[in-house]
């Protein structure tokens, strides 16, 4: 390492790079960039998958179903109803709703329009629920959201902050509009959601993630989880978590089927276990605590074939009892990545023969991901020493909604080490890590007070 660049006030400095060792660390191992429909938005890819497979089933709750065709329909009709009433680019609309058919036409119906969905679970406390409406508010000129909900959650929310638009109750309205697709007001560039983390004891702050990063993240996923095939995914977790991002736009573009699953937030384990116990889907999303709860049911005629799983701390143990459980070939995925880098960035498949360390490393970077371990001095460091996680490309959101304070703090710009006249934009994660020897990463918890509660961040 020749030289340490200068970078603006807060800014980060990497090293211009000459060592053989820290190139294969720094560069090599950052050498991610794929194509991907960077000019499209995930609508853009859900309707080209209509036209693929019109007649399919996409969706399941109880007897209830949808086709590509029908939910494509409905969710024209929702965003025509939406836009209507004068939401499209620029605002805002919480979807605080249960696990049902409708919720997922919400969400298509409000990236329609053009406006961003905050997903807000069901179960929210009024207290924090009135805390998220009252930001949204605060971030655009006091203009209330729309809040798109259930008749039986309409009590929760408070008139004075939101403009609430009870969906079953309007549901005649919306069958009233007309059903064929028009031009979406979605662009690459613009907000798709917004998911507001740090739990109940911290004040929760929302991440923006735009459609170009989505858009990275989901073909990246549809690539490495579906393979070409037409899975079916549990809809079980909740909406506000992001690793719920993945099962639910992940098979609307690959010609999968999502099932859907209603249950107590306070019992989560007889959901995850009616999802096995249904035996109705090919491949699981969840965090290690739920695949903690399956680890004793009885796998041997269970069709899942894929867990990914993340959240949390991973540890080989549970990897080794699942896939020992399990008497056809299966696939484990250790997915990391934070809320601000748009669902996941790196990824690492459990091998049961060559994983024998406690924990299963979180592995290699994703498509058009950068990982950077530093030390204090923001210098990379070498295998086996402990740093802090930076994180550069294209899924990182693009800051903290109404706090560009916090998004100054955490969001950083350095000189690019590979080109003195390029910079680097950084997301400072606050995630320990350390290269193992055979150059990939293990994570190795915080560096400051946070921690993560069944894949919900917490503030202590």
């Amino acid at each position: 390492m020749n030289e340490v660049l200068p970078v603006a006030a807060e800014g980060v400095a990497l090293p211009l790079l000459e060592d053989g060792d820290q190139r294969a660390l720094v560069i090599e191992y950052n050498a991610t960039a794929a194509p991907y429909p960077s000019d499209r938005t995930i609508i853009d890819l859900f309707r080209d998958q209509v036209v693929r497979s019109p007649d399919a089933e996409v969706i399941r709750f109880g007897d209830s179903a949808l086709t590509y065709q029908q939910l494509d329909e409905r969710s024209n009709q929702m965003a025509a109803h939406l836009s209507s009433t004068g939401v499209g680019p620029g605002r805002i609309a919480v979807v605080f709703m249960e696990h049902s058919l409708e919720v997922v036409v919400a969400i298509l119906g409000v990236l329609k329009s053009g406006a961003a969905y905050v997903p807000v679970d069901a179960a929210t406390p009024k207290g924090r629920l009135a805390t998220i409406l009252k930001d949204i508010a605060d971030g655009t000129d006091g203009r209330a959201p729309v809040a798109v909900t259930q008749a039986r959650l309409q009590s929760v929310i408070s008139p004075n902050l939101a403009d609430i638009f009870v969906l079953d109750a309007d549901f005649g309205s919306i069958l009233n509009q007309p059903d064929s697709a028009r031009p979406s007001a979605a662009t690459p560039d613009g907000a798709a959601y917004i998911i507001f983390t740090s739990g109940s004891t911290g004040t929760p702050k929302g991440v923006v993630i735009e459609h170009r990063s989505l858009v990275n993240y989901i073909w990246w996923a549809a690539r490495v989880y579906s393979s070409g095939e037409r899975l079916a995914w549990p809809l079980f977790s909740s909406l506000a978590f992001d690793l719920t991002v993945t099962t639910l736009f992940t098979p609307l573009i690959t010609g999968g089927r999502i099932v859907v699953y209603l249950g107590d937030p306070e019992v989560q384990s007889m959901v995850v276990l009616k999802v096995i116990d249904d035996n109705a889907v090919d491949i699981m999303k969840l965090t290690p605590a739920h695949l903690a709860m399956i680890r004793d049911r009885n796998l041997e005629t269970t069709r899942l074939r894929k867990f990914i799983v993340g959240g949390e701390d991973f540890k080989a143990g549970l990897a080794r009892d699942i896939t020992k459980a399990i008497p056809h070939p299966i696939e484990i995925y250790n997915e990391y990545g934070p809320t601000e880098a748009t669902v996941g960035c790196m990824i690492h498949r459990f091998d049961i023969d060559r994983d024998q360390s406690a924990s299963v490393p979180i592995g290699v970077p994703a498509a058009n991901a950068g990982i950077y371990v530093l030390n204090k001095a923001h210098q990379p460091t070498i295998p086996g020493i402990i740093g802090e996680m930076f994180i550069a490309g294209d899924g990182l959101a693009r800051g903290y909604f109404n706090r560009p304070d916090l998004t100054d703090e955490r969001f950083l710009t350095a000189t690019d080490p590979r080109d003195r006249f390029s910079k680097l934009r950084l997301y400072k994660t606050g995630d320990l890590a350390r290269w193992n020897s055979e150059g990939r990463m293990d994570f190795l918890g915080r560096a400051d007070h946070q921690v993560k509660v069944g894949g919900a961040r917490i503030e202590l």
